[in-house]
């Protein structure tokens, strides 16, 4: 699977921030975060070709403020979780 995640500001008007997925039956073959057209926005496709990859379906999601459609991110209660599971092991290597 090919992911390409980034946040992104939308500055052209007929344009939201959101993500693109292909699917190849039931698994994401490639995943984009970017700009996409507001018409495009909220929809899911079929697409039927002659060549090796026969039908290929995509879904995009849009959301309304820029960089809403960032990848993974840390808030600081995960943050300190994250802190309490590395202590011993960073004490452990001393």
């Amino acid at each position: 699977m090919y992911t390409q995640s980034t946040s992104t500001y939308c500055p052209d008007p007929t344009d939201q921030c959101g993500t693109m997925k292909v699917l190849i039956g039931n698994q994401v073959a490639f995943s984009r975060s970017g700009c996409i057209a507001t018409a495009e926005c909220n929809r899911s496709s079929v697409a039927i070709t002659t060549g090796i990859l026969r039908t290929y379906f995509y879904n995009s999601t849009c959301c309304e403020t820029n960089f809403c459609n960032s990848g993974f991110s840390i808030r600081a209660p995960q943050l300190a979780f994250l802190g309490v599971l590395l202590t011993p092991t960073l004490f452990a290597m001393l």
